[in-house]
Order: structure tokens, then sequence, then C-alpha cells
């Protein structure tokens, strides 16, 4: 049903929230593992209605990979890629 597919949803959210925290204490908050998380978990919070939140973290990721990476590296293409295509805003 509907609702048991939201719940699923709800629960996939709470698991990347519990990962992210961890790996923001155990490798770094711009360790490349870490930034998927964050990019992952921005895919999966519109599904429970957080939209805006998905823009932050989208940002968040992407800033992350422009600084760590720089401009023209082929992740931060790639990451700035989906966030325009997720949320209609590109840079």
């Amino acid at each position: 049903t509907i609702h048991s597919i939201g719940n699923h949803h709800a629960e996939a959210v709470e698991l990347y929230r519990q990962v992210l925290a961890s790996q923001e204490r155990c490798l770094a908050p711009s360790h490349g593992d870490t930034l998927c998380t964050i990019t992952n978990l921005a895919i999966a919070v519109p599904s429970i209605g957080n939209r805006n939140e998905a823009v932050e973290l989208h940002r968040r990721a992407l800033e992350a990979r422009k600084k760590t990476l720089g401009p023209e590296h082929p992740v931060t293409f790639a990451v700035r890629q989906q966030f325009g295509s997720r949320t209609g805003w590109q840079r």
C-alpha cells in the first residue's frame, strides 16, 4: 500500500541521517563518503515531503565538492548536474 511505501521511505531517510551523523563524526564532513551520503539523503527526503531540505542538502554537497575537488572536477560536475535536475537550479 502507499502507506507502507511511505513508511519505508521514512525509515530510509532516518537510516541516512544516522549514517551521516556517524560519518561526520568518524570520517569528516568533507570526506567523499560523507558527501555521497548527503547527496543520497537529498534524493530521499522529497519522498517524505521535505523538498526544502533536499535543496539545502544538494547545495551543501555541491559546495563541499567544489571546495574539495574544484569546480571543474567530473564528480563536482555530476553533483551539479544532479542538483539541477532534481531541484531546477544550476550554477
